[in-house]
């Protein structure tokens, strides 16, 4: 069947506590597509998050800001958008510590759309 996700989960987990961050960032990440193909998105959030943390660990903020998206995509699946919305907004506050100007920017029109399209869905588009 493949690989088994808590196994992968787990071993992420190791590798955090032994300060291999960028390792674990990485199985963290293939871990929630593991649950995103599963659709099992609670899941598939929380280790993105945990990637997430990995990334700020390394001060990988582009990966950081990835992991922030491949989280909300797991809660459009999910049809929540108030979440979506919270986590794009989270990838955008670290936007600005992206080290390349050019992924910066494409990173900030990026996010900042998606999240306005989730204030869009609930009919709150004069939100910010």
């Amino acid at each position: 069947m493949g690989k088994d996700p808590r196994k992968t989960a787990g071993k992420a987990q190791r590798m955090f506590g032994l300060g291999q961050y960028k390792k674990a960032g990485r199985i963290f990440s293939g871990t929630g597509r593991l649950y995103m193909r599963l659709h099992d998105f609670k899941l598939a959030i929380d280790n993105f998050q945990d990637a997430a943390q990995c990334y700020l660990e390394e001060e990988n903020y582009f990966q950081v800001v990835d992991s922030f998206r491949q989280a909300a995509d797991a809660c459009l699946n999910m049809d929540e958008f108030s979440a979506a919305y919270t986590f794009f907004k989270t990838a955008i506050k670290q936007v600005s510590r992206i080290k390349g100007v050019g992924e910066r920017n494409f990173a900030y029109v990026l996010y900042s759309a998606l999240s306005h399209l989730c204030l869009f869905v609930h009919g709150k588009q004069d939100q910010q």
